[in-house]
């Protein structure tokens, strides 16, 4: 399991949201209320900036 840091590259003041990847179905909703309060998220926009990207893996 990886975990995304996003941010939104606009409003850094907003903080930041760790995602985990993939999305477990018990923690969607979950997920996507803390997109909204990032006010990012938009399927057909590109509105967050990938801060880090924590993983087991050192390659992908």
């Amino acid at each position: 399991m990886m975990g995304a840091v996003l941010s939104n590259a606009d409003h850094p003041e907003y903080g930041v949201a760790t995602i985990p990847l993939p999305i477990p179905r018990n923690q969607y909703d979950h997920c996507v209320a803390l997109l909204e309060a990032l006010e990012i998220g938009d399927a057909s926009e590109a509105d967050c900036r990938l801060d880090s990207l924590d993983s087991a893996w050192p390659v992908l």
